[in-house]
């Protein structure tokens, strides 16, 4: 890589000295003006020898090593700012949720490095970075330029530097938790532990608990199956967007918009498009669209438990909620006289082109439509909708549509359905 001379007094001048260098083979990276001063000071008097590097090669270059440049944050986040302005503890952010085609991570490609040569002139070939080493699955495509994307929703499943995919089933081996925070999952989940209080976990599609859920919320736009019991409290709710598998419950709101089925029911809010309790329901209430199947109701000590049937699911989503609480809004500003604080300027209500008396205008006739569609649903779901039973207790109500009857004594093995003649609720005994 590097070429020296070595002179004495009384040498050759510089021009035999580029001979020598020539015949040495020497012919890149030669320093021919330090050759030349060097055969120049050979000459001064009183020089007597020295040994000096006349010419250098230069080595090859490695390249940078390629690397992965992800497009989501890994382990736990600290919680997550809310909209409103105060930190969501429970917003850890566990499970990286992505939709299809979203991007989920960058391969940068190593740099091919730069070549060097030697003094002889004999090329170094140039040295190429390291390849980044992760092997792609099934769930996931990169591009010709390293994009990686997601072949369908899921959630990403990264090992450094070895693997990563996306996958739309996903077993969560443990307890929902202040730890974990809340789970959101882009496809079906399965939680092998208990969901504690305050505690989300929801999935596009269907959700398996196979713990306890504790003042915890379930939501699936699939099916749900909770192998435990399920306890409610404070907001929580349990919503699956078909069916709905409960081993127990007890002061719990559970909403199935296929069938619900559960063994033991207390104090509970049950709705479903077809409600089916195996065992008790003690106190609060069922609610199915069509068909409602309870084996004993009520207690022999006559606590309160409404059963019924006929009448719509009413869960209202999230566009639902905002626009009730607009309305409400809009309502108590009515009362005041003025839209001031809302839009810039106060004015009647009922004034004519004023923005809130054109508002409420469409939003009452909004309200109008939906309660005649709901009224419509609600009266073609009592023609058909039944109430089974095998055992009543006195202190139990059944309702379907407008009609209702209350018990003051246990009745046994009884279908009730609405007499489209009379208007009233109607028995026959079953075969049980």
């Amino acid at each position: 890589m590097a070429a020296f001379v070595e002179l004495s007094a009384g040498s050759e001048p510089v021009s035999a000295l580029d001979a020598l260098v020539a015949e040495a083979g020497i012919v890149a990276g030669v320093d021919a003006a330090l050759l030349a001063e060097l055969a120049e000071r050979a000459q001064a008097p009183g020089f007597a020898r020295a040994e000096l590097q006349i010419a250098a090669g230069v080595p090859a270059t490695r390249g940078l090593a390629g690397c992965i440049e992800l497009a989501f944050e890994q382990g736990l986040a600290p919680g997550r700012m809310s909209d409103d302005g105060h930190m969501d503890f429970f917003e850890r952010g566990l499970l990286k949720a992505v939709t299809i085609e979203q991007i989920v991570a960058r391969v940068v490609p190593p740099e091919p490095g730069q070549a060097g040569y030697t003094v002889t002139g004999e090329v170094l070939p140039a040295q190429s970075g390291t390849a980044a080493k992760l092997l792609l699955g099934a769930g996931v495509v990169a591009d010709t330029e390293g994009v990686v994307r997601a072949r369908h929703g899921g959630v990403v499943l990264y090992r450094a530097g070895e693997a990563l995919d996306v996958v739309a089933q996903h077993v969560h081996r443990g307890a929902v938790d202040l730890h974990t925070g809340h789970l959101d999952m882009q496809g079906s989940l399965s939680v092998k532990g208990d969901v504690e209080r305050l505690l989300r976990v929801s999935a596009t599609g269907d959700l398996e608990v196979l713990g306890s859920v504790s003042g915890g919320s379930l939501r699936a736009g699939g099916s749900i199956r909770v192998s435990g019991s399920v306890r409610g409290g404070d907001d929580a709710r349990v919503i699956a967007g078909h069916d709905a598998t409960l081993k127990s419950c007890e002061a719990a709101d559970v909403t199935a918009f296929g069938s619900l089925r559960v063994q033991e029911a207390v104090n509970s809010q049950l709705s479903g498009q077809q409600v089916l309790v195996t065992g008790r329901l003690r106190g609060g209430s069922a609610l199915a669209e069509r068909t409602l199947v309870v084996k004993e109701a009520g207690t022999s000590s006559g606590m309160a438990t409404l059963l019924r049937a006929g009448e719509p699911l009413d869960v209202p989503d999230l566009e639902g909620v905002q626009r009730a609480v607009m309305m409400q809004k809009l309502r108590r500003m009515a009362e005041r006289g003025g839209v001031r604080d809302a839009f810039g300027r106060r004015g009647s209500g009922r004034a004519k082109g004023g923005r809130l008396g054109r508002l409420n205008a469409e939003l009452s006739a909004e309200e109008q439509q939906e309660r005649a569609e709901h009224a419509a649903r609600r009266a073609e779901l009592a023609r058909t909708a039944v109430i089974e039973l095998g055992v009543l207790y006195p202190g139990v109500e059944l309702r379907i549509g407008s009609a209702s009857l209350q018990f003051e004594q246990v009745v046994r093995g009884l279908r009730y359905s609405l007499s489209p003649e009379t208007g009233q609720l109607v028995a026959e005994r079953t075969l049980a």
